[in-house]
């Protein structure tokens, strides 16, 4: 199954990308994985690079970098998960609409395990769908706040 949404933020795609990838900020604008955090020994977000990401819903997910290329795409691939999640991606994409303006997009792809596809789907993908619009509002909340975020 595929989501995504996306939201306008008043700010450069540079600033908002490299908020999105802030972990020391993450806690005031991520709704899902709040204390996500980098765990191999490279010194920032890179291609290879894994982040632990635990959910606010009990489970943890591993996902390593497979792109990230400033300040348009970060994108990653899930490398450890709870038995149900078969596989998931995702894409963070940051667009410049003028000097101080962007189009922040999340999309994610995910394939359930087999056994619980069927009755958790629909579950799943209401989530995903419900998490990205928060996050995204959180984002650009604390994006366009007039106090300085770095």
């Amino acid at each position: 199954m595929r989501s995504q949404a996306h939201i306008l933020i008043d700010r450069s795609a540079e600033a908002v990308f490299d908020l999105s990838q802030d972990y020391a900020l993450r806690r005031r604008w991520d709704t899902l994985t709040p204390t996500a955090c980098l765990v191999q020994t490279a010194p920032q977000a890179m291609p290879g690079a894994i982040v632990r990401c635990p959910t606010v819903y009990g489970f943890r997910l591993d996902v390593a970098y497979v792109s990230w290329q400033r300040p348009s795409v970060a994108a990653f691939r899930m490398v450890r998960g709870p038995w149900w999640l078969h596989r998931a991606a995702g894409t963070w994409r940051f667009v410049p609409l003028g000097a101080q303006r962007c189009r922040a997009k999340f999309i994610y792809s995910v394939r359930l395990h087999p056994l619980v596809a069927r009755w958790l789907g629909p579950w799943v993908q209401a989530v995903i769908t419900r998490q990205s619009r928060r996050r995204l509002a959180a984002l650009k909340a604390l994006a366009e706040n007039s106090q300085p975020f770095f």
